[in-house]
């Protein structure tokens, strides 16, 4: 899976009920196809969607680190979301008019 794809589905997996890292990772790696994404990957990217706002990382509890992480999507996080998933609707839709005009010229 291409790593663009990644920070999507950790969003997904979040808001799915998903929350602690190493869930997250066990999802990512076991049943959506990043079997090859390397763990420091996936918590590089778990960090960049904290810094950009996208989650929140031990939301219950700011003071204390809790040992394994856990993550909250946000409002951002949902609207990011919500962009991709339009995004993808809309590119579903012009594959679809391709595929049928390419089929028809041939």
């Amino acid at each position: 899976m291409p790593e663009g794809w990644l920070a999507p589905f950790l969003l997904l997996g979040i808001s799915d009920g998903c929350s602690y890292g190493h869930r997250l990772v066990e999802r990512l790696t076991g049943e959506l196809g990043f079997d090859e994404t390397r763990l420091e990957e996936i918590y590089l990217v778990l960090w960049r969607m904290e810094q950009d706002g996208l989650v929140l990382c031990d939301p219950e509890d700011r003071e204390i680190r809790l040992p394994e992480p856990r993550y909250e999507i946000t409002e951002a996080g949902n609207a990011y979301l919500r962009s991709w998933a339009d995004s993808l609707e809309q590119y579903r839709k012009e594959m679809k008019l391709f595929l049928h005009l390419y089929q028809r010229t041939g």
